[in-house]
């Protein structure tokens, strides 16, 4: 799921750039904004595989320009360990950012560690402009644009009220500006956290996550309170993928059926990917030729069936990427909620066996 919406995202922040570069991204080639392929929607996802022990959180902020801060409302039941010793890793982060700084106009991709920062009196002194309470860690995400440095402090902090969840905040951080200029902030398209050796909770549940979004003016250095907005994920416990399949030999089909469950509920019209798994060892290695074998949907009672031809014993996996739904229940950002994504699942492998003859 993560590289699919890598390729996506490369196309989106292409676009993103045009607008607010006012110009063609030649750098990359991507179509400009008015091209068709790429989703300019502004979305929170949040997977947490189990087989993984992993987190993965991404904002994309589309066609709603970028921001000026963030605050990223942890659900109860996940356990972050925010208040780590000092130095200690934490994660991996990736921008995507639509840069115009330093004489350059083009999609940047920065990548940085997650680490746990200094928590003394200076430094919540200084993280009270961009978060105006009493935190409990900042991490910090050290990153380079160019040869310049950038960094970019997520402060946490307890949610109100107390042993609700955590709170994540982040501000957009400033770049170079000429002497006698306002200094513009780094025109943020997507953000990613991939924080491992983190396991989802075990009770029943629906976990929504919720994001509520500053933009940023087109000065780009000024915040827009009144128009912030809410993004939401949910991450089902359970959330199962079941594949099944056998041989179909008059027809030579391979016949791959299962369900799709959320947190013990049936989802019935959802999106399922399968991906035949081709591979062949050799002196040299393993030689992947993995395939997209084609998709279905489920039928009302969460349920699918699936066949390909097989001319030689394949294995399978079932993929659900994060589906999009609308926002239920009030909002507390003055835009409103835009949308809720329900996260991705993936089922085991099964093989499909093909008898010699």
């Amino acid at each position: 799921m993560a590289a699919t919406r890598t390729a996506a995202r490369l196309l989106a922040c292409s676009a993103f750039a045009s607008l607010l570069l006012g110009g063609s991204m030649s750098a990359i080639g991507a179509p400009n904004r008015a091209a068709a392929g790429w989703n300019d929607r502004a979305q929170l996802y949040v997977d947490a595989p189990t087989d993984q022990s992993e987190l993965d959180i991404t904002l994309d902020f589309g066609a709603a320009g970028p921001p000026a801060r963030a605050t990223l409302e942890v659900p109860a039941g996940f356990q972050l360990y925010p208040d780590r010793p000092l130095g200690t890793f934490i994660g991996n982060a990736e921008i995507y950012a639509a840069t115009g700084g330093y004489g350059a106009s083009a999609v940047s991709i920065l990548d940085g560690e997650v680490v746990a920062a200094p928590l003394d009196a200076a430094a919540e002194a200084a993280a009270q402009s961009c978060s105006a309470r009493k935190h409990i860690a900042i991490w910090q995400i050290d990153l380079s644009l160019l040869g310049q440095p950038v960094g970019l402090p997520i402060y946490v902090s307890a949610q109100d009220p107390p042993n609700t969840g955590l709170r994540l905040d982040f501000c957009a951080p400033t770049l170079a500006a000429p002497t006698g200029s306002t200094a513009p902030a780094l025109p943020i398209a997507s953000l990613s956290l991939v924080l491992p050796e983190l396991d989802p909770p075990t009770a029943h549940d629906d976990y929504v996550w919720s994001g509520i979004i500053t933009p940023l003016a087109p000065d780009q250095h000024t915040a827009l309170p009144d128009k912030a907005y809410e993004l939401r994920a949910i991450v089902p416990v359970p959330n199962t993928l079941t594949l099944r399949g056998h041989y179909q030999a008059r027809s030579h089909l391979a016949i791959l059926t299962g369900a799709l469950t959320a947190n013990g509920k049936q989802r019935p019209n959802v999106r399922v990917v399968f991906i035949g798994l081709a591979r062949k060892v050799t002196p040299h290695g393993i030689v992947y030729g993995d395939f997209p074998a084609g998709s279905t949907k489920t039928d009302k009672h969460g349920r699918y069936s699936f066949h390909h031809t097989v001319r030689r014993t394949t294995g399978f996996i079932a993929i659900v990427r994060n589906t999009e739904s609308r926002c239920e229940g009030p909002s507390r950002a003055p835009a409103g909620c835009l949308n809720t994504t329900t996260a991705s699942s993936r089922s085991d492998p099964v093989t499909i066996s093909v008898p010699h003859r």
